[in-house]
């Protein structure tokens, strides 16, 4: 049963071995179950072959950054309290959220994706800088 009519575009740092490729591959495609893998199969119509490439993470909370290959690019500021301009502190609890509990507000300054399948930019939108642990 399908509920949507998602592409999915995977990227996997090109430093796995196939061995991590493979296991991957099946956690994603939610052969082994546990959120938010497992409703992948349900939402998921147009999976793109997965694509490896290098990941450059620049964590500094609020201010974090990330790249992958030259597909992809993120970076990320605090949000801006419209009257001063100063940086706000803005946190999100989700009791019950299954891809984070809680995380820190952002503005994604910049947001970008081009691929054969897909391209978009996004930026200026809001975002979500967060820990995640995920185990089944």
């Amino acid at each position: 049963m399908h509920l949507g009519n998602g592409t999915l575009g995977l990227f996997i740092d090109e430093k796995a071995d196939a061995q991590q490729r493979d296991a991957l591959m099946q956690i994603t495609s939610g052969k082994h179950g546990g959120l938010p893998f497992e409703v992948f199969p349900a939402l998921i119509t147009d999976p793109i072959d997965p694509m490896f490439v290098s990941f450059q993470f620049d964590l500094r909370g609020r201010d974090s950054t990330v790249t992958m290959g030259d597909a992809a690019s993120m970076a990320f500021e605090p949000v801006k309290n419209p009257v001063t301009g100063e940086p706000e502190g803005i946190r999100i609890q989700h009791e019950s959220g299954f891809i984070f509990k809680e995380a820190d507000v952002v503005s994604a300054k910049t947001c970008t994706l081009s691929t054969d399948r897909l391209n978009f930019s996004w930026p200026d939108k809001a975002g979500f800088v967060a820990q995640i642990k995920y185990s089944n």
